[in-house]
């Protein structure tokens, strides 16, 4: 096993040395220095939501988990832990790669409502890029969440513009996070502020259909249900391990959910750790809202490997909605695996060629 070596600080306070001794024991290393990066030891969303949780029943102090993009060493989250709790923000905008003389790009949170997911991206963008994240308003369990994709997108361009008024914009969103960029492009758009580039992370343009009277709802679910299972049948035939995989992770998801809607509260860690009627309420959101379209180009950063049944595998249903064309980059990996190693440096490549086509046209 490793040991402390000359240049490895260990903890010097009794919080530095809870914070190692809970990151030792979820990153499943020997030896933590005080100045080590959570990232540069592997660390990743999942275990960020288990470092959190067990910091909180330690503690009774809940911290964000974007605070590991400021707060990255365990001498720096352990100063966290020592600030009154009133310090500790949960702002929307986060700041995961500010530094850089590129135009920034603004990106929407995904299923999970945080942003740490994008954190292996930024890292393989260029030096000069900036990079914020957007997460969810209400993931303290505190301050009231938005039940609207027009509030969320009202409420996230009201952060950027404090510190970017006047643009040009370059906005993305990953899975949900997609529509909720479309409707700050919109926004924006109608103020007569500039919009140089639009990407959608595997976001489908799912059309609401609850306009659509009952009987039209039921045959249209009742269609998409089979062609799900044909699909489903076809996965299982060309990967079967995977599929049933794949299938039961969501089968929990579900679960859990509707454990959830029932009043129950897990005791352990959930996948994303934030308040269960987050999911209800973006649900809700996403099938309500009406897409219209743009005189924008979209961007479409499509998984190669579809786990599930879309209606419109080439251009994700993006066509109709963007008036000066959609642009297809096939990507590494399935939907939630597609900003891992060894895939983020791929799509960090691709991502970066066309932001900077964007700014200089």
């Amino acid at each position: 096993p490793a040991r402390p070596t000359a240049s490895t600080q260990l903890p010097r306070t009794s919080v530095e040395e809870l914070v190692a001794t809970v990151w030792r024991e979820a990153l499943g290393v020997p030896v933590v220095s005080v100045y080590d990066n959570f990232f540069d030891l592997g660390g990743h969303s999942l275990i960020a939501v288990q470092v959190m949780a067990r910091l909180e029943q330690q503690t009774g102090k809940r911290l964000p988990l974007a605070a590991l993009f400021t707060y990255p060493t365990v001498a720096a989250l352990a100063l966290l832990l020592q600030l009154d709790g009133r310090s500790v923000t949960w702002d929307s905008l986060v700041p995961i790669k500010p530094d850089g003389t590129k135009m920034p790009l603004y990106l929407v949170h995904g299923y999970g409502l945080n942003v740490l997911l994008f954190n292996a991206l930024a890292r393989n963008l260029d030096p000069q890029q900036p990079l914020y994240g957007l997460q969810a308003k209400g993931l303290n369990g505190v301050d009231a969440p938005l039940a609207r994709i027009e509030d969320m997108a009202a409420h996230y361009l009201a952060a950027i513009r404090v510190q970017n008024p006047t643009g040009p914009y370059a906005l993305a969103g990953f899975s949900f996070g997609g529509l909720i960029a479309f409707e700050m492009a919109r926004q924006l758009l109608a103020e007569g502020l500039e919009v140089k580039f639009l990407a959608m992370f595997d976001t489908y343009a799912y059309q609401s259909d609850q306009h659509l009277p009952w009987f039209r709802r039921t045959l249209r679910a009742t269609a998409t249900v089979l062609h799900q299972l044909r699909y489903t049948l076809r996965l299982l035939a060309r990967a079967p391990g995977r599929t049933v995989a794949n299938k039961r992770a969501q089968a929990r998801r579900r679960l859990r959910a509707l454990l959830n809607s029932l009043g129950h509260r897990p005791t352990e860690p959930t996948e994303f750790a934030y308040p269960p009627q987050l999911d209800v309420l973006n649900e809700q959101a996403g099938r309500c809202y009406v897409l219209r379209p743009l005189p924008v180009r979209v961007d479409v950063f499509r998984a190669t490997e579809q786990t599930f049944y879309l209606p419109d595998f080439e251009y994700l249903g993006w066509r109709p909605y963007a008036g000066q064309g959609v642009r297809v980059h096939d990507m590494p990996g399935e939907h939630s695996l597609m900003f891992a190693p060894p895939n983020d440096q791929r799509f960090a490549a691709e991502l970066q060629a066309a932001l900077d086509e964007a700014a200089a046209a």
